[in-house]
């Protein structure tokens, strides 16, 4: 009898849910590292290529609108924004390792490091407002995606805290 009930006494494993969104962060995260860390090295030759697009679009009579706001937003916060980007992914990743661990601490850390890349991109929309129409249309649809995206995820780990610890 003692052999049939012995199956209760085991702690239960991590869910699957959870290590599904779990692995998830550690690829979407890690990726967004790698990224952030490329736009960083690679700043200035992006203000140069922007600025050469901006001076084609605008004589062009482009759909896209005058530039110069995103231009003067980029080199104003763009690197704040990626470095931003980059300490809401490591803490993303941590928080998510955390979880793993089965550690509601986790939780708390990855929701701070959703959130942080937020401030760089209200940064830069901030200073970029202004500038053309689709650029800032588009600019706007991309950060409500990503919103609705933290959230998701943030809400999908929410129902997950009744397994840590």
């Amino acid at each position: 009898m003692d052999d049939v009930l012995d199956y209760q006494d085991k702690p239960a494993g991590m869910p699957a849910f959870l290590k599904v969104l779990c692995i998830l962060t550690f690829v979407g995260a890690g990726l967004y590292a790698l990224i952030a860390i490329f736009n960083m090295i690679n700043f200035q030759s992006s203000i140069a290529q922007l600025e050469a697009s901006g001076e084609i679009l605008s004589s062009a009579n482009s759909p896209f609108g005058d530039m110069s706001g995103l231009i003067a937003a980029t080199k104003k916060w763009g690197m704040v924004s990626y470095a931003l980007g980059l300490v809401g992914s490591l803490l993303c990743l941590t928080g998510a390792l955390l979880m793993w661990k089965l550690k509601k601490i986790g939780f708390y850390i990855y929701v701070v490091g959703q959130i942080i890349p937020f401030i760089g991109s209200f940064l830069m929309m901030g200073a970029a407002s202004g500038s053309g129409d689709f650029m800032g249309t588009m600019a706007t649809i991309s950060l409500v995606f990503s919103i609705i995206f933290s959230v998701a995820f943030i809400v999908m780990y929410a129902f997950n805290l009744k397994h840590l610890k």
